[in-house]
């Protein structure tokens, strides 16, 4: 599967993963895109960024991605406390990708700030290292 991205098999690697975890689905919902009734707490697997590195035979694929923790509650402790279990999932693993191997998942930074509309956003950003199997 060298010639292929994981995108799309990874997207639905940590939809399982997030779905599965009791830990993010009792503090909310997860979704690739939120319905307009979506509940006050929820999680958006956002952008990705995509790039091969490596040689003929040990190609690397490099996923940059966006999960976002967003909260109709006062203050930012509901918004965060999803976004750790978000982190805590993820990290303690293993996630499953098809046809791929994880090599490394890493949490690079996270970023909070309300909406023009009051509520509360928590952009987590990772980087995902696959290779094939």
């Amino acid at each position: 599967m060298s010639g292929t991205c994981f995108s799309w098999p990874l997207q639905k690697a940590l939809y399982a993963a997030l779905n599965g975890s009791s830990a993010v689905t009792d503090l909310g919902a997860v979704y690739d895109a939120p319905p307009a009734d979506a509940p006050s707490d929820y999680v958006v697997l956002g952008e990705d960024l995509v790039r091969r590195k490596g040689a003929p035979g040990e190609v690397l694929h490099l996923h940059d991605i966006v999960i976002t923790v967003y909260s109709d509650a006062d203050g930012f402790a509901r918004a965060k406390a999803l976004s750790a279990a978000v982190l805590g999932t993820l990290e303690d693993g293993p996630l499953s990708v098809e046809a791929a191997r994880v090599v490394d998942l890493m949490f690079e930074r996270a970023r909070a700030r309300r909406t023009r509309k009051g509520a509360r956003r928590i952009e987590m950003r990772f980087r995902i290292i696959l290779e094939d199997i």
